[in-house]
């Protein structure tokens, strides 16, 4: 099953390695040396911001870039933070002693610091509160009392539903097939929220999540190229729509598409939660649009021989996939005969027939013909 960004969050927001023993590297760009006392050192003046960044190496499942401030999360979970003193030219003070401390619910692992530069010393667990509403932790630098920073989150039970089409029922899903998703976006309370929405589809349960056939994917608009996950924007209502594409594949009715919609990700790494909303499909087999030689034209005959190689098609829909149960008339010429006359194309879309060729001379012919009019034409060459 493709990654489910929403699901995602247990990964990346949960249970994370985390303690006042666990040693990291420096945030990239980072100067200075270790000491103590509470001297800063790395830069040439004083610092003057609190730059929130990256957990670090060693943590898993922690994406990189800087945190971004009021995204929704949901309440209850615990995610590291590390706060870095940084001076205006991005000059990285190692060796300060920092304060934390929250508001408006939610606790922290230790509420202060041991002097920067070593071990976990800008690192802390944050826990945000059960409480729904905007949550904050805020850094200080007791020997710069001018310089915090603060990183605001709204915890927030975000639920996506479906809007259309409806979720009660799976979905009939021609291949290739285009159709508009709607899905919106709510709070506990059931107040919209403006967020984008993840979509992402994948073939439930194996074999079919092992099969590489696309189960499909979504754009902007019918035009645009499909994507295998999307982030649609909401509008005022917490709605958004977007294309879904069918797959091209057919690998049986065994192997239902779902179709998954949920609060995104954040650029900056802090991952929103809430329920996943999900459409069930049932692909549906296109309909026979060609037949191809397989195999068994270009042979050379006696007259009144049966050929060596027996002659192969494949039907095949406007993607290219054999469709089974398809029937396949043939008719010969010069007197020749194909057996069987008539013959249903197996799972894969193939079949196979003899051809005994009539007694003349010359080129000789035997056509494959299926419902519609689509046919291919073999030859021979009798001697």
């Amino acid at each position: 099953m493709l990654r489910l960004r929403t699901a995602a969050l247990a990964a990346l927001l949960g249970i994370w390695a985390c303690g006042g023993d666990t040693t990291t590297s420096p945030a990239p760009g980072q100067t200075g040396t270790p000491g103590g006392g509470g001297t800063p050192s790395g830069g040439t003046g004083a610092p003057t911001r609190i730059v929130f960044q990256d957990p670090g190496t060693g943590f898993p499942n922690t994406n990189v870039g800087p945190f971004e401030d009021n995204v929704p999360v949901t309440p209850g979970i615990r995610y590291l933070v590390r706060a870095v003193p940084m001076d205006a030219a991005g000059n990285v003070y190692n060796q300060l002693t920092l304060d934390w401390s929250v508001a408006g619910g939610g606790s922290l692992d230790h509420a202060e610091t041991s002097p920067a530069g070593g071990a976990d010393a800008t690192l802390n667990g944050w826990s945000v509160g059960h409480n729904e509403g905007v949550q904050s932790v805020t850094v200080t630098l007791p020997a710069f009392p001018a310089v915090q920073g603060t990183l605001h989150v709204q915890a927030l039970n975000l639920h996506a539903v479906g809007i259309s089409p409806s979720t009660t029922g799976p979905l009939t899903i021609g291949l290739g097939q285009q159709m508009s998703l709607t899905a919106r976006l709510l709070t506990g309370n059931g107040q919209p929220f403006q967020w984008p929405i993840t979509f992402e589809a994948s073939y439930g349960g194996p074999p079919c999540a092992n099969f590489g056939g696309l189960p499909g994917g979504f754009g902007a608009t019918p035009s645009a190229t499909p994507a295998l996950s999307f982030d649609a924007a909401t509008d005022a209502q917490g709605t958004a729509t977007v294309t879904y594409t069918g797959p091209t594949m057919f690998i049986g009715a065994s192997c239902p598409v779902l179709i998954l919609a949920g609060p995104a990700i954040s650029a900056g790494g802090i991952a929103s939660s809430g329920t996943t909303l999900v459409w069930t499909g049932n692909v549906t087999p296109a309909p026979a649009t060609r037949i191809i030689a397989v195999s068994g034209s270009g042979q050379a005959g006696s007259p009144g021989a049966t050929l060596a190689h027996s002659l192969v098609v494949s039907v095949q829909d406007a993607f290219g996939n054999g469709v089974a149960g398809v029937v396949v008339n043939w008719s010969a010429s010069s007197g020749g005969f194909v057996t069987p006359t008539s013959v249903t194309t197996n799972v894969g879309g193939q079949l196979s027939a003899t051809w005994i060729v009539g007694s003349a001379s010359g080129t000789q012919t035997a056509t494959a013909t299926i419902p519609g009019g689509a046919h291919v034409t073999f030859t021979v060459t009798v001697s």
